[in-house]
């Protein structure tokens, strides 16, 4: 496991859209629970191995990105992807739910 749930926050964009829907909820978690397995989503290859060298040698940080499936996105949304990001592997991870548009 990557991240205490305790050290989990989203960016305020981020809840505000997922507050909006009972359903953007349960799939936040779920991402989260496949970030901390090491399933990175939709990434390339070189930024898999990236994460995948990372965990295994504790550097600083690992970078999923999630997809939004269309009978969650709104029209009105800009990103049509989240990202899933701990920062400090090796002291006290903390892991950040954000748009790309956030970072």
């Amino acid at each position: 496991m990557i991240a205490d749930p305790a050290t989990v926050v989203l960016t305020a964009l981020v809840a505000h859209w997922a507050d909006d829907h009972p359903a953007r909820t349960v799939w936040l978690i779920e991402c989260l629970q496949r970030h901390n397995t090491g399933d990175w989503g939709e990434l390339g290859a070189a930024d898999c191995a990236a994460n995948d060298h990372a965990i295994r040698h504790g550097s600083r940080q690992v970078m999923s990105r999630y997809p939004v499936p269309d009978e969650l996105s709104d029209p009105a949304d800009t990103d049509d992807a989240i990202w899933v990001i701990t920062d400090d592997l090796d002291f006290e991870p903390i892991t950040t739910i954000l748009w790309p548009s956030d970072y």
